[in-house]
């Protein structure tokens, strides 16, 4: 793309997203709509047409400051911002809370444990700790760094679900040996795991400003 070194884009397979920040409102949408114009002329240029019905814009900010709106429009057609959006897997909303992604992450993991109860019967308890990995463990770790801390994050409820299925534990059952006899992480340990990892490889990271979008 034509002035790509001047726009601050990432992309991933067929995705591309743009984050703009800034601590003044003003200066956020002199940004996005000079950000924008360029993007038109470039699509205009390579004789192209965005597709506007796929195309998200998110104001991640405090609840405070997200009553402020973003006055930003593409070819004089004004821009609507979204509260939540699905990234790589990963649902987002403006505040950051991660209520939408774990809501969403909770309804997979019943299916999985449902899945494990109707396995308990024709596999063995090494079988179903591979279905667990497979299925239940992928879920739980990918992007745990991010929202592991969630004051909406039940999952340690259902990984306790998913150990006694396995195991055939009463639903009072303790499942601190039922974890160490699996060798599976229990969630805490696992988020606090992924999170020295990240720690460690990212030193250098910035911390993010106040306004992004």
């Amino acid at each position: 793309m034509h002035h790509k070194q001047n726009l601050p884009y990432h992309s991933f397979a067929d995705d591309t997203n743009i984050l703009v920040s800034s601590s003044d409102l003003n200066e956020l949408n002199y940004k996005l709509n000079s950000i924008l114009c360029c993007i038109s002329k470039w699509f205009q240029n390579n004789q192209l047409v965005l597709n506007l019905n796929k195309m998200h814009m998110v104001k991640f900010a405090s609840s405070k400051l997200l009553t402020y709106p973003l006055n930003t429009a593409y070819n004089n057609r004004a821009l609507t911002v979204t509260e939540n959006i699905k990234f790589l897997g990963m649902h987002l909303n403006c505040n950051l809370t991660w209520k939408s992604h774990i809501d969403n992450l909770i309804k997979k993991l019943s299916s999985i444990c449902f899945m494990l109860r109707k396995l308990l019967p024709i596999v063995n308890v090494k079988v179903l700790r591979v279905v667990y990995l497979a299925h239940f463990y992928s879920h739980i770790s990918y992007g745990i760094v991010f929202w592991g801390s969630s004051s909406s994050m039940r999952n340690v409820l259902y990984q306790k679900r998913a150990v006694r299925i396995m195991l055939r534990l009463g639903p009072r059952s303790s499942c601190r040996e039922g974890l160490k006899k699996l060798d599976v992480l229990a969630f805490s340990s696992l988020y606090i795991y992924v999170l020295m990892l990240f720690t460690v490889k990212n030193l250098n990271i910035q911390l993010t400003p106040l306004f992004m979008v």
